[in-house]
């Protein structure tokens, strides 16, 4: 084999390396954005695989994010779409009925999806309530966290504890700015669960 040969075969080798790694890239976003983000019928669609509820009005499927084993359906405020606006969004996650995922862990990871949808960074919630809930037909202990960003606006999370769902375990998280809390609305929600 020449010289211009064997030259010629190394661009080959690396155009051929380079058409895959940015491949593989395109395909790795695609498949990432295409995972966190869906259309509102397919969210919900999904969300109802886990748990059956009634979605209250003036919400609509957002996204589902999956993070290994783990499923989590978002609802948003129907007037805009998205997330970070006057009402609290919904966060439904469902993960596999096995006694080494400890409810802790899946409300952390709940908690940084929550201030990455925000946009708030990370900051420090407190148990500031609980209470008992009716959820799935069972009452069940809710917990109410509470926390103030750097420009001090109070961010408040109610959260449930694990319970069994259609398939899987399931946690229900609202979370959203205080001062457009609409208690009734959410309680409504939580009591269409069965």
């Amino acid at each position: 084999m020449s010289k211009g040969q064997k030259t010629l075969l190394w661009v080959v080798i690396g155009l051929v390396v380079l058409f895959l790694g940015c491949g593989g890239l395109i395909w790795l976003g695609y498949t990432l954005i295409g995972g966190v983000r869906t259309n509102p019928a397919n969210v919900a669609a999904q969300a109802n695989e886990m748990v059956d509820f009634e979605l209250p009005a003036g919400y609509i499927g957002h996204s589902i994010v999956s993070d290994g084993s783990i499923r989590m359906a978002v609802f948003a405020d129907s007037s805009t779409g998205e997330l970070n606006t006057a009402k609290p969004f919904i966060m439904i996650a469902s993960f596999p009925y096995e006694e080494w995922i400890d409810e802790d862990d899946i409300h952390d990871l709940m908690w940084q999806r929550m201030s990455e949808i925000l946009d708030v960074g990370m900051i420090e919630m407190k148990l500031e309530d609980t209470e008992i809930v009716r959820l799935n037909e069972q009452t069940h202990l809710m917990r109410i966290f509470e926390g103030t960003d750097a420009q001090g606006n109070i961010i408040r999370e109610r959260i449930s504890k694990k319970f069994l769902g259609n398939q899987d375990w399931v946690m229900i998280m609202i979370a959203g700015w205080s001062n457009n809390w609409d208690q009734t609305e959410i309680d409504a929600f939580y009591e269409s669960i069965k």
